[in-house]
């Protein structure tokens, strides 16, 4: 009849140990690894790199992230265990308390990783954008008079299909903007 008890407060006493080392754990892992993504951030963010040695670095972010994100979400949940013994052998209010503390703790470190995972990634199109416009620019190196108009009125009216195409989803209201666009250009070349 006792050793159900024992166990459990002898679980206890063992969850309450690792937990109080874990979440000290947690605060310098917090910090280790936003001081390795900071470094990651920084390459990323360097206009004077290539573009390869960027995206790299992206990607190496993407990875500390979501290292970063397993062993802070592992030791959540061990404070979340600890808690779930303690209800279960003294269901009070003090108990619950602790169980909802812990689980709230448990989803603000899955927000905050959620978070920092989104802005990697929203980089990754960034960083494509960002070539795809200098690789415009290039096309125009070299180039005068009719030829460079031909480049900048054909990069403009790939701009105003991409803008069409990603603003309007319904065929029959974006096909006369989509005229407009490729008539403009056509009258702008005949009369050039």
């Amino acid at each position: 009849m006792y050793k159900p008890v024992v166990d459990t407060a002898v679980d206890i006493v063992a969850l309450t140990k690792k937990s109080a080392l874990l979440e000290e754990v947690n605060k310098g892992l917090i910090e280790e690894y936003d001081i390795q993504a900071e470094k990651q951030r920084q390459i990323r963010d360097d206009e004077t790199l290539t573009f390869e040695v960027r995206r790299k670095a992206n990607e190496k972010l993407g990875e500390i992230l979501t290292e970063q994100g397993r062993v802070m979400k592992n030791n959540a949940q061990v404070a979340v265990d600890l808690a779930r013994a303690k209800v279960k052998q003294n269901d009070n209010d003090e108990n619950q308390l602790e169980l909802q503390r812990a689980l709230n703790e448990q989803a603000a470190v899955t927000a905050r990783v959620t978070g920092q995972m989104s802005e990697q990634k929203i980089n990754i199109n960034s960083l494509d954008k960002e070539q795809l416009e200098n690789k415009k620019e290039l096309l125009k190196i070299g180039k005068e008079g009719r030829d460079l108009a031909e480049i900048e009125s054909q990069q403009t009216l790939d701009a105003q299909i991409l803008l069409i195409n990603k603003t309007i989803e319904n065929e029959e209201e974006k096909n006369p903007f989509l005229f407009s666009s490729v008539t403009s250009l056509i009258l702008y070349t005949l009369s050039a």
